[in-house]
């Protein structure tokens, strides 16, 4: 097993295990270690960033999405949303949108990429528990409750 790490590069990592060698010779095995506690993380489906299924932070080798009650109290507090990953432009969609956050992959120089985030544009249609919904700073709200609080400047 690989000691456990700091993730360094830049953006999410990419789930929260990361694959070594033993440095031995003659042993090609690829063994594995998990990102420090805490580490934010991007869950994708095969790595496909069109195919995003949640920001978090990693927990045991996972990566766990927040699950409190009072998500809209605390969305702008969470360690996955802190600005320096949202690095995306922020986009509008024609459609509802599953989610209000979605993720880019960018290149940097020596050759490492990195996973973050952008958001839809406030306003922008979602699918709110399988009813409407739309987008306010990243996070979709039911359709009625936005529809009594505009967005003021």
């Amino acid at each position: 097993r690989c000691p456990d790490k700091v993730f360094d590069d830049p953006g999410y990592s990419l789930g929260c295990t990361y694959t070594c060698k033993s440095g031995n010779p003659g042993d090609d095995t690829e063994y594995w270690g998990i990102y420090a506690e805490a580490t934010v993380c991007v869950d994708l489906e095969n790595g496909d960033p069109s195919k995003f299924n949640h920001i978090g932070t990693c927990e045991n080798g996972k990566c766990v999405q927040y699950k409190g009650g009072n998500l809209e109290q605390v969305w702008h507090t969470l360690p996955a949303l802190r600005g320096q990953f949202h690095d995306c432009p922020d986009q509008s969609s024609t459609y509802p949108v599953d989610n209000c956050l979605f993720i880019c992959k960018k290149s940097y120089q020596g050759g490492k990429d990195g996973y973050f985030y952008g958001i839809y544009l406030d306003y922008n249609q979602c699918k709110f528990k399988g009813g409407p919904g739309q987008c306010r700073s990243g996070l979709c709200i039911d359709q009625e409750i936005a529809g009594k609080y505009p967005i003021e400047n």
